[in-house]
């Protein structure tokens, strides 16, 4: 297992590239483009209230954030797993961060013999809100790793997880989309598919391509209530959604356990994602 940077690696054109699908971001920003366009259109010519220039305002800056989403999934950087002969290459790096150095450490090289087994990861999520049940299936692809490497990989996602964004310009712009995390010592997870992730081609291709040379299996579980875990499950589960970039879940959380502001909530959060790491 080797750790290598984007610089230090470009998957060649024989490689097989799993990256997020760019259909969506194109879909949302054409949408919110058009909702923008038609309402100052209102404004300006057919006399809809001038109150509505803070939805056109609104709009506008939710059709710049899709924008900047589809301009990266266009980016060449845009792949999270490859599959280059004897070797996978997973980049835990978000394709939404990168304008990050491209010298740092992004990427997980594994030799096909360290991984034991692959599996179709099932997880069912769920989301209370004040008047609703939220339920969806969260599809990974899980890797059993030889013993011990995941500990070099669990400081490697830890170091990314704590990396400042660089500065652009006034700003400093970091997405908190991370799609790669271990599990239980010496399991490797990517969230394949979720509520706001979809990797292309399917999950089932690239089982199918590493059928021939690793043993297959499948697992699926149930999401467990936050308020039916103990302190130490409850802490494990807020790193598990922090690593898969559900902070505001996370968040809301630990208020309703705990009674904590968001000022204290995301100070735990932060505490507990150092002590992981």
């Amino acid at each position: 297992m080797k750790l290598l940077s984007l610089s230090g690696y470009t998957p060649p054109s024989h490689a097989i590239i799993f990256r997020q699908t760019r259909m969506p971001a194109l879909i949302t920003l054409l949408i919110f483009t058009g909702l923008t366009i038609g309402l100052a259109v209102g404004i300006l010519i057919l006399g809809w209230p001038g109150l509505l220039w803070l939805g056109v305002a609104t709009l506008a800056l939710l059709s710049k954030f899709m924008l900047s989403a589809f301009i990266a999934a266009m980016n060449p950087t845009n792949w999270t797993v490859c599959l280059d002969g004897s070797r996978l290459l997973i980049k835990y790096r978000s394709y939404l961060n990168h304008h990050f150095n491209d010298d740092d450490p992004a990427i997980i090289q594994l030799d096909i013999n360290e991984i034991v087994s692959v599996s179709k990861h099932r997880q069912t999520m769920t989301r209370k809100t004040m008047d609703s049940t939220q339920r969806w299936k969260r599809v990974s692809l899980e890797l059993a790793l030889k013993h011990g490497l995941c500990e070099t990989i669990d400081t490697a996602l830890a170091e990314e997880r704590r990396r400042q964004a660089p500065n652009r310009g006034i700003s400093r712009t970091k997405a908190l989309h991370y799609l790669v995390s271990t599990h239980q010592g010496d399991f490797l997870r990517i969230i394949w598919r979720g509520r706001s992730n979809r990797l292309t081609p399917s999950i089932d291709d690239i089982l199918q391509r590493l059928s021939s040379t690793v043993s297959l299996t499948s697992t699926e579980t149930e999401d467990k209530q936050p308020e039916n875990m103990s302190d130490e499950q409850l802490d494990q589960y807020i790193i598990e959604l922090c690593e898969s970039g559900d902070i505001f879940w996370a968040t809301s959380i630990l208020k309703r356990r705990y009674g904590y502001s968001t000022t204290e909530a995301k100070k735990f959060i932060d505490d507990l994602i150092g002590k992981a790491a």
